[in-house]
């Protein structure tokens, strides 16, 4: 009876072992010697003789878990760099097929180059440019070599093999974005199933969201914000998987330095470090290589510059080589925990975490010059942090419901199969559950939904390699690969489908650099925040908002804008300029400087805007830099957004207006009976001169202005009258196809008088230029 009591625990000794990887199953061996009685082994001892490879078979009598454990394959490391290269030039090559999709289109190429497709670009590419032109900048928010790994790699390429700037952002994200295959191709070694990660790795070069963030044109951390954490994450599925502890410290190293890379990146590499302490805790007790890790990872973000951090881990791995000693587990955990803990309090990137998930304990109270004052909160505008829908995330992280679902089921099989799977959670929990909130987060899920739906397919494969008779391997091997193929498909339809349009058109690229020609450093362009950071690259000005800026000081521009007063318009924009050049972080909300100046000086803050208005508040004369506004026509479908952020409790001194009615037709047929207007319940009935809902509401056009730009700048302008009792006044520009219908209040506001109808009180405004791109104007 004992004998085959002992057979049992044996058997089962063993069934636990081939789920577990060779490290975790020599040291649960090692383990389960010292508590049978015999003399307690070293752990280090154990890991020397565990096997190189993984299990592959699974136990006999056990079908289930027979299912969920495809044959592996142990592949020469050539091979390795052979599926690279193939991954890489897949990735490479539908990015070139891609290409013609946005050069066909009008205004995506400016000067014979391919204008870049997302305004964050602008910010790294303006970087580029002044690095290789190695010349100050007036501009103290452009990022330099230092500040970022994008700025140097562009910079070095430029530099040292010729190439334009422009080239260089156009298409170095085609070459840098397939590189995702990598940390896929690792773990797929690491695992010994090579051909699954080659499987996923294709499917991830292409990965949708992925895909659309790393296109050319797209020149932006996207390209290194999803490689270099699933980079981390191989590393230390390395340390689990083979009980190596140096592949942590690399990790830890590249945790610590990650900012350069991708300042975002710092949320999913702290999920991390958390994860990895959690995983070694509870699961790999007696392998201290993966204690190593978690106190390295708990050290990467510690409040120290980042040489230090990274002198502090290579000073442990080093230790722990040179000494030859290897503290007892439990005290490496107790360590590990408690740096882990001091980082949690101090660190931004664990905050930032907290703030993710809800716990915002650590975020400090609100101050500033106007704490009465309440702005008009910008995310409420901005696609990127707008939720998505079960069916839209999906679709994003990949392609359909049913594959993500697959995807799923795939991943809990491989945690099952392959523990250590585990650790790559966080980025599931990013994907998905922050992807609910922002559409930014789903792009790191992308690559587990890969990894997830083709190890679905090998399983299946496996299950009917095992169920039928005759040639298994070979209709294992065919029904996986056609598996993998048709998850392949839909995703590369989507990438070759996927259409994209540039955020600055080449009218538009020109208009700036005819600004930048009247422009002297250190001057001031007022424009609206998508196109601060293209100001920056093709002008040259500083800004007053931009991507890095979507705060409080939206409100000047959109005050500025849409006031109807021209005499205060003028005087914000020179005072705001004034401030945000002086003001000691260029960051800082300006208005929160101007208001707290202002209380400071004894007044209140809602006689701030009067103030401004009748001359009381004015900027001082012979200022050394001028302010300028840039006023590109397609403007015109976001103005009804702008004019939104006037609605600033405490500081609006019209509180009690309607919300603003603002709405512009574009390539429309102006002769048609009706006129659409998009994003409205509304149509412009030209027979009856009056705004038509669909519930039969009618809005009545007071008169219609006609314009038409001639020579030398001048507008010519005919006005029609329709109904005196009318409440809408339309704006037609028959040259641009485009008809504009706004409320009285928003008709008499700077952006119509100056902008729209080229009607500026001289004393205040000069116009520049005006074309059918828009309007350059000086501010007097």
């Amino acid at each position: 009876m004992s004998k085959s009591k002992g057979k049992r625990r044996s058997g089962g000794a063993k069934a636990r072992a081939a789920s577990e990887s060779p490290a975790e199953a020599a040291a649960s061996e090692a383990g389960a010697s010292s508590s049978a009685g015999a003399p307690a082994k070293d752990p280090l001892a154990a890991l020397a003789k565990a096997p190189k490879r993984a299990p592959e078979e699974p136990r006999a009598g056990r079908r289930a878990w027979a299912l969920l454990s495809p044959p592996g394959s142990r592949l020469p490391r050539w091979t390795l760099l052979a599926f690279l290269a193939v991954a890489w030039l897949f990735g490479l090559g539908v990015r070139l097929a891609w290409a013609p999709n946005i050069a066909e289109q009008r205004g995506a190429e400016h000067d014979g180059e391919l204008l870049l497709t997302t305004q964050d670009a602008y910010y790294y590419a303006t970087g580029v440019k002044d690095a290789v032109a190695d010349g100050p900048s007036s501009n103290r928010r452009v990022p330099g070599p230092g500040d970022s790994a994008l700025v140097a790699a562009g910079a070095a390429v430029s530099s040292a093999f010729g190439v334009p700037v422009t080239t260089v952002t156009a298409w170095m994200p085609i070459v840098v974005a397939p590189l995702i295959a990598l940390p896929l191709l690792l773990i797929g070694r690491l695992l010994e199933h090579q051909v699954w990660g080659f499987s996923a790795a294709m499917i991830a070069v292409l990965g949708y969201s992925y895909w659309n963030r790393t296109l050319p044109g797209y020149f932006d951390t996207d390209m290194l914000a999803v490689t270099l954490p699933w980079l981390v994450a191989a590393l230390l599925l390395w340390v689990f998987a083979r009980g190596r502890s140096w592949p942590g410290a690399v990790a830890a190293a590249l945790c610590a330095v990650s900012p350069w890379f991708h300042p975002g990146s710092e949320r999913v590499l702290a999920s991390l470090a958390v994860m990895v302490f959690g995983y070694a805790a509870v699961f790999a007790r007696p392998v201290a290589a993966g204690h190593r890790a978690a106190l390295a990872m708990a050290v990467a973000f510690l409040p120290l510059p980042w040489p230090v951090r990274v002198a502090i881990i290579a000073a442990l791995e080093v230790g722990f080589a040179v000494t030859r000693r290897e503290l007892p587990a439990r005290y490496l955990l107790v360590a590990a925990g408690a740096t882990l803990a001091v980082a949690v309090v101090t660190s931004p990137a664990m905050h930032q975490l907290l703030d993710a998930v809800g716990l915002n304990v650590f975020r400090g109270g609100a101050g500033g010059g106007a704490p009465e004052v309440r702005y008009v909160n910008v995310g409420q505008t901005v696609l990127e942090q707008k939720g998505l829908d079960l069916a839209g995330l999906a679709d994003r992280v990949a392609g359909s419901t049913a594959v993500l679902l697959l995807a799923l089921v795939g991943y809990a099989a491989l945690c099952v199969r392959y523990r250590a799977a585990l650790l790559l959670l966080p980025f599931l929990a990013l994907g998905l559950v922050l992807g609910r909130s922002g559409l930014r987060y789903t792009i790191f899920a992308v690559p587990l939904a890969a990894l997830g739906a083709t190890w679905a397919a090998f399983v299946v494969g496996n299950a009917v390699g095992r169920a039928i008779s005759g040639p298994a391997r070979a209709a294992r091997v065919g029904v996986t690969a056609v598996l993998c193929a048709i998850l392949l498909w839909p995703a590369l339809s989507y990438a070759l489908a996927y259409r994209a349009s540039p955020p600055i058109v080449s009218s538009e690229a020109g208009l700036m650099e005819k600004l930048g020609a009247a422009m002297k450093p250190g001057d001031t362009v007022i424009a609206w925040w998508d196109y601060g950071y293209a100001l920056w690259f093709f002008s040259g000005g500083n800004t007053i908002i931009d991507g890095t800026k979507q705060n409080y000081d939206t409100w000047i521009a959109s005050e500025v804008f849409f006031t109807d007063s021209q005499k205060e318009a003028a005087a914000l924009a020179k005072i705001a300029a004034e401030k945000a050049e002086t003001q000691p972080n260029p960051l800082d909300e300006t208005i929160e400087q101007l208001l707290h100046d202002w209380r400071a000086a004894g007044h209140e803050v809602s006689d701030f805007v009067p103030a401004l208005r009748d001359g009381r508040l004015a900027p001082p004369e012979g200022g050394a830099h001028d302010v300028f506004l840039y006023l590109p026509w397609r403007m015109t479908t976001i103005a009804n957004v702008v004019a939104r952020f006037r609605r600033a409790g405490g500081l609006d001194p019209d509180p009690g207006r309607a919300s603003p009615f603002i709405a512009a037709a574009l390539n429309v047929d102006l002769s048609a009976e009706q006129v659409r207007l998009p994003n409205t319940p509304y149509s412009y009935d030209q027979k009856l001169g009056a705004l038509r809902s669909g519930d039969g509401q009618i809005a009545k056009a007071k008169h219609i202005d006609v314009i038409e730009p001639g020579k030398g700048g001048v507008l010519h302008r005919q006005q029609k009258d329709l109904h005196a009792d009318g409440s809408i006044y339309v704006i037609v520009h028959p040259r641009l196809k485009t008809a504009i219908f706004l409320d009285e209040e928003h008709y008499r506001s700077v952006l119509t008088q100056v902008f729209f109808l080229a009607n500026p009180d001289p004393r205040y405004f000069e116009i520049l230029s005006y074309g059918t791109a828009g309007a350059i104007v000086r501010v007097k």
